[in-house]
């Protein structure tokens, strides 16, 4: 997925679910993104994701 791809999903405020697991290129700056953009996510899978730290995860319940 690129990052186009994760700006245009980041500015869609109806996305309650996401599946991302197992995309090689997604990172904490992926969560980030998407964390400040999709407001009304519940789930988000990052399973597999080896770029996403705790760091990352951290940055998601700030937001969440």
């Amino acid at each position: 997925m690129t990052s186009l791809a994760i700006e245009a999903i980041a500015s869609s405020e109806s996305f309650k679910l996401l599946n991302l697991s197992w995309l090689v290129n997604v990172s904490d700056a992926t969560v980030v993104t998407l964390a400040e953009g999709c407001k009304n996510m519940d789930d988000l899978n990052l399973t597999g994701c080896e770029f996403v730290t705790g760091e990352g995860v951290c940055t998601l319940r700030k937001h969440g």
